[in-house]
């Protein structure tokens, strides 16, 4: 069995900004089999919160947006991959992110909200997992893959100074490949395979983007 793990101890400061990086990964094809890396890592970040600027000044001349607000970020992510012997395949990530405003500000896309200190990031969740299990063997002289993955993403703040929040949800995924020759490949893909109903992101509880229904893909690649 291969074992490749990679962990990181991601921290986040922004003065205006909206660039929450993870820390850089690492190499994992460095690694010897067996072999479990951890690494802990603690950043700050700098960049711009843009909002709207709706002043009268502003929108006779068009649409723009100004540099507003303070947050602060903290987090793990986790990420596993493992190959074992009988050609089975294991993958898994973790993501666990404090996202708040640290200032206090007037919203000032008109919905009359006041930010305050504490207040979450719109749009991002404090757990997120995703995992996906494949398995490789041969269909004659052909060589096959079936698998699936499990997304889970937590309940977040849909509109920026209110109690709205985003539900959770989660979503199954089957795919299967077969490489017909050297050089044609056909994959079958399910998306949402219970057809869920949930939510991506929004920016207002009147303004919100839903999750693509259950759907079918069939693809094919061919290389030369």
């Amino acid at each position: 069995m291969t074992t490749r793990t990679y962990m990181s101890l991601v921290g986040a400061t922004a003065l205006s900004s909206t660039l929450f990086a993870l820390a850089p990964a690492v190499a994992q094809d460095t690694l010897e089999d067996d072999q479990i890396f951890v690494q802990g890592e603690r950043r700050a970040y700098q960049g711009n919160f843009l909002v709207n600027d709706d002043r009268p000044e502003a929108t006779a001349v068009g649409f723009f947006s100004i540099p507003a607000g303070e947050a602060e970020s903290s987090g793990l992510e986790f990420d596993a991959n493992l190959d074992f012997a009988n050609d089975f395949s294991l993958w898994a990530s973790y993501a666990y992110v404090d996202a708040e405003f640290s200032n206090s500000f007037a919203d000032a896309d008109g919905f009359g909200f006041t930010i305050n200190p504490g207040d979450p990031l719109i749009n991002s969740p404090e757990h997120q997992l995703n995992v996906q299990a494949s398995q490789r063997f041969d269909v004659g002289t052909m060589d096959a893959q079936v698998g699936g993955g499990v997304l889970y993403v937590g309940e977040r703040n849909g509109f920026v100074g209110s109690d709205f929040v985003l539900p959770e949800y989660t979503t199954v995924r089957l795919f299967g490949e077969l490489n017909v020759t050297e050089d044609l490949a056909v994959r079958v893909d399910i998306d949402n395979l219970f057809d869920e109903t949930f939510y991506t992101n929004s920016f207002a509880n009147v303004w919100v983007e839903p999750g693509a229904p259950r759907r079918f893909r069939l693809t094919a690649t061919y290389g030369f």
